[in-house]
C-alpha cells in the first residue's frame, strides 16, 4: 500500500503592524517635543521672573520630565524590540501569543462577549470579555479585519458545537 501524506492547513498567523509601530513612535516623538516646550517655558518665566518661577520650580520641572522621558523612552525601546518578535497564532480552539520563547494562550471557550470595535486613533479592533470579567482588545496587528473575521468564526463554531453537545447530550 501506498502512504499518503496528510497535508496540514498552516495556522494563520499575525503580526503586529508596522503603522501600529509608526504611530507609537510619533506619539513618543510628539510627547517628547511637548515635554521640551514646557521646561522651555518653565525656563524662560525664570529668567524672566525668578520670584513667581523660583529654581525649585525650574529643577522640579525638569527633574519629572527627565525621568518621565527615561521611563518611557526605555518601556518603548523595550516594546519595539519584544513586538518584532511576537506572533498572534488563531487555532481551532484559541489565541495563541508567542514573543520569541514565551507564549500565552487564550481559550476562545472562556470568551464571554465578542465584538468588532472602531476607534478613531486605533482603527479597527476586536474586544473580548472573558467570563472572568478580563477584557482583551486585539488592536493594530496586520490584517485584523481578516483576524476579527477569522476569531469570530472560530468562537461561533465552538459555540454551536457547545450547544449540539448539550442538547444531544
Amino acid at each position: 500500500m501506498e502512504e499518503r501524506e496528510v497535508e496540514v492547513a498552516p495556522v494563520p498567523t499575525f503580526r503586529v503592524a508596522a503603522a501600529e509601530i509608526r504611530r507609537r513612535n510619533m506619539n513618543l516623538i510628539v510627547g517628547g517635543v511637548l515635554g521640551t516646550i514646557f521646561c522651555v517655558l518653565v525656563y524662560m518665566g525664570h529668567l524672566q521672573q525668578s520670584e513667581k518661577y523660583n529654581a525649585v520650580l525650574l529643577l522640579s520641572v525638569l527633574a519629572f520630565f527627565g525621568l518621565f522621558a527615561v521611563i518611557h523612552v526605555t518601556g518603548h525601546v523595550r516594546y519595539v524590540l519584544k513586538i518584532r518578535r511576537h506572533v498572534l497564532e488563531v487555532h481551532d480552539d484559541g489565541i495563541w501569543f508567542r514573543t520569541g520563547d514565551e507564549e500565552s494562550r487564550l481559550d476562545l471557550q472562556d470568551v464571554a462577549i465578542a465584538q468588532p470595535q472602531k476607534r478613531w486613533r486605533e482603527g479597527p479592533s476586536l474586544m473580548m470579555k472573558l467570563k472572568n470579567n478580563r477584557v482583551i482588545r486585539l488592536v493594530g496587528y496586520e490584517e485584523v479585519e481578516r483576524l476579527t473575521e477569522l476569531v469570530l468564526a472560530r468562537i461561533a463554531a465552538l459555540k454551536e458545537a457547545s450547544d449540539s453537545q448539550s442538547v444531544g447530550g
